[in-house]
């Protein structure tokens, strides 16, 4: 009676009743939705919990706060359903985002995070969305560039990491490199536009380099020789 289900800010079904499933595995939320509603349950609709939620990067579901945890709806297509299982965590994009997403493929996280920024020039255009393993040796990060900065991704696009701080020490004194504040604190993804015409379209796949040298410079790897000569 208290929990609501809204899609895009507005109410459209309520909690009636909070169980335990037969197998003590689970809960089991009954709703009421709204007669106008119906279109929407489909197979490929999903459900969250939003709440209060505070990490490095910012906090999401803040306006939990004065009105309480609400139940997210991202309506899907296929046949009419009435059964769900929710998500565990809200979806990379919620409907009223427009953009891109693409894909990052790297060997290891690093200090990325959901909510990291992603950089061109230093300007914010777009941030992390969500990252999973592929595999026991890739991670791919899923990237949403804002619709205003799409274009500036193109098919041979470089993406290199920019957490933290590079400190570059030799003879000639010691180098500090780092694109932000937000990206030693949170971490972030910086890119360039490559010098095709072609953009970029959701669903791309890019290669997400250790660092700038690497993503602009060609490939690193390791030269062995039976033995060293003069």
């Amino acid at each position: 009676g208290k929990t609501l289900i809204k899609y895009q800010g507005l109410t459209v079904g309520k909690v009636t009743d909070v169980s335990l499933d037969k197998d003590l595995n689970g809960v089991n939320v009954k709703v009421v939705m709204d007669y106008r509603a119906d279109p929407f349950l489909n197979e490929n609709t999903q459900f969250w919990l939003v709440k209060p939620k505070a990490s490095i990067t910012g906090v999401e579901g803040l306006e939990t706060l004065f009105s309480g945890n609400y139940i997210a709806i991202q309506p899907g297509d296929g046949k009419s359903r009435y059964n769900f299982e929710a998500q565990r965590e809200a979806p990379a994009i919620t409907p009223g985002s427009e953009g891109i997403v693409i894909e990052l493929h790297a060997d290891k996280l690093g200090s990325i995070d959901v909510g990291s920024s992603i950089f061109y020039r230093q300007i914010p255009v777009g941030s992390v969305v969500g990252y999973r393993l592929s595999g026991s040796e890739n991670v791919i990060i899923s990237a949403f560039i804002q619709e205003q900065y799409a274009h500036l991704v193109h098919t041979d696009s470089h993406f290199w990491n920019v957490s933290g701080l590079k400190i570059d020490a030799s003879l000639a004194g010691v180098k500090i490199n780092t694109e932000s504040l937000a990206s030693i604190l949170a971490g972030g993804i910086s890119f360039n536009t490559g010098t095709e015409i072609e953009q970029a379209e959701n669903g791309d796949v890019f290669t997400l380099y250790a660092d700038e040298e690497q993503a602009n410079g060609g490939l690193v790897f390791n030269l062995h020789l039976d033995q060293a000569e003069d």
